[in-house]
C-alpha cells in the first residue's frame, strides 16, 4: 500500500513512535509506514509500506539500527481498532472457567459461569457496532488492523508466495479476508478454527487466485460479498448502506444485523480514523 512520505525530516522525531524489533512478528502486516533514522543523512527514511510484512531475514538485516519509527497520529488510530479485536477476541475465544461440580458458586466469587451464547453473541454485536462509524462507513484498512488482533496470523505459506506473485493483490486478500471475518461475526460464527480458516481460503481465493471449496454454500457468499464491497486495494471504504441492495441469503441476514447497528449502535462511535488526509499516511486527494 501507498505512502504519501517517503523520507521525513529530522524535525519530524516528535510526530514518529518508537517501535522495537521484539515488537514486530516476521509475515505478519504492519499497519503504519515503517522508518528507520539514517544518521548519515539526518533523515528518517520509509522502509516498509503499510500491508507489507517483513521476513526474518528482513529483521536481521534491521539490527544495525536501534529501532524502528512509525507515525504516531496512525498509530494510535489503529490501536483502537486492534484493542477492538483483542476485546473480541477475549468475548468469543477465552472462555471463563466453569464452576467445580459439587461447589456453590459463593465458594468461588473469582470464577464466572460461562455466557451463554446470545449474550455473547449480544456482547460482541455492541463491540463491532461502533467499529463501523457514524455513517455506517469504514475504511478497508482499520478492518484489517481489527481482524489482525481477532484471528492467528495468515500462514507463511500464503502470505510469502501472495506478495511475490502480485503485490496489488496480496492487498486485496488481505482487505477482502479481513471482511469475510467480519462480516461471518456479524452472522454469529464465533468459532476461532472457523474463523482462521474462513480468512486463510479467502485470502488465498483472492491473493493466489485458488477456488475454495467451503462446506457450506454460506461461506461461498460471503466470499462473493467481500469482493463487491472491496472491489480493489485501494477502495476507500465500505459502505454498510450498500450490503442492502446485494442478493442473497446471506447479504439478506447481514444487511438485517447492520439496520440494529444504523439505528442503536453507531451514534457515539470513536471509531473516526482515516489514513487519508492529516491524521493518516496518504493525500486526501
Amino acid at each position: 500500500m501507498d505512502f504519501t512520505d517517503r523520507k521525513l525530516p529530522k524535525s519530524a522525531a516528535g510526530e514518529l513512535k518508537r517501535v522495537t524489533f521484539e515488537s514486530i512478528s516476521p509475515y505478519v502486516p504492519v499497519f503504519a509506514p515503517v522508518y528507520v533514522f539514517m544518521k548519515r543523512n539526518e533523515k528518517f527514511l520509509g522502509i516498509k509500506s503499510p500491508l507489507d510484512f517483513f521476513t526474518p531475514s528482513d529483521l536481521e538485516k534491521l539490527k544495525a539500527y536501534d529501532c524502528v519509527y512509525v507515525p504516531r497520529k496512525v498509530f494510535d488510530q489503529v490501536s483502537a481498532f486492534q484493542d477492538a479485536g483483542r476485546r473480541v477476541k477475549t468475548l468469543l475465544f477465552e472462555k471463563p472457567l466453569e464452576v467445580a461440580k459439587g461447589k456453590q458458586d459463593s465458594a468461588y466469587p473469582e470464577v464466572k459461569l460461562p455466557p451463554s451464547g446470545f449474550e455473547v453473541s449480544d456482547t460482541v454485536i455492541r463491540v463491532l457496532g461502533p467499529i463501523w462509524g457514524k455513517k455506517l462507513r469504514i475504511e478497508p484498512f482499520f478492518l484489517a488492523a481489527f481482524v489482525e488482533d481477532l484471528c492467528s496470523p495468515l500462514p507463511e505459506n500464503s502470505v510469502l508466495p501472495a506478495r511475490e506473485r502480485d503485490i496489488e493483490a496480496y492487498e486485496s486478500g488481505v482487505l477482502r479476508a479481513a471482511l469475510a471475518v467480519f462480516i461471518a461475526i456479524h452472522l454469529g460464527f464465533c468459532s476461532k478454527s472457523f474463523l482462521d480458516e474462513l480468512r486463510t481460503k479467502v485470502f488465498r481465493r483472492f491473493a493466489l487466485s485458488e477456488v475454495q471449496n467451503y462446506s457450506a454454500f454460506d461461506l461461498s457468499e460471503i466470499e462473493e460479498i467481500t469482493a463487491l464491497l472491496i472491489r480493489s486495494s485501494v477502495e476507500r471504504e465500505i459502505d454498510g448502506n450498500a450490503v442492502r441492495a446485494l442478493d442473497g441469503t446471506v447479504a439478506a441476514r447481514f444487511a438485517s444485523r447492520l439496520d440494529r447497528v444504523r439505528d442503536q449502535l453507531i451514534k457515539s462511535s470513536p471509531f473516526q480514523g482515516s489514513i487519508y488526509g492529516p491524521e493518516g499516511f496518504l493525500n486526501a486527494g
